[in-house]
């Protein structure tokens, strides 16, 4: 019995710890500022796929380096884009 309860709990220690560092990695890692949710773009998805899902950006930074790597600046976000795909999306504070 007490295996079980230890492997349990062991359990629901890494299944918090996950939660918690995908909460604070979508949004934002200040546990000062009151928590917000964004939805923003998914890694992998294609420019096509973020314009149709999210609209026309506030403004299309010109990509730069090697790989080539653009942005596109929302209301409240950016989105990295390597080539053609979702590298990144950044929240505003």
């Amino acid at each position: 019995m007490t295996k079980k309860l230890l492997c349990c709990l062991v359990l629901l220690l890494v299944a918090s710890a996950a939660h918690a560092q995908s909460t604070a990695t979508q949004q934002g890692p200040s546990a000062t500022e009151p928590m917000v949710s964004v939805i923003v773009p998914g890694n992998g998805m294609s420019m096509d796929q973020v314009a149709q899902r999210f609209g026309e950006p506030k403004e299309k930074v010109s990509s730069v380096g090697e790989p080539p790597i653009s942005r596109w600046v929302y209301e409240g976000y950016t989105v990295f884009f390597e080539h053609d795909l979702v590298l990144h999306s950044v929240v505003h504070r």
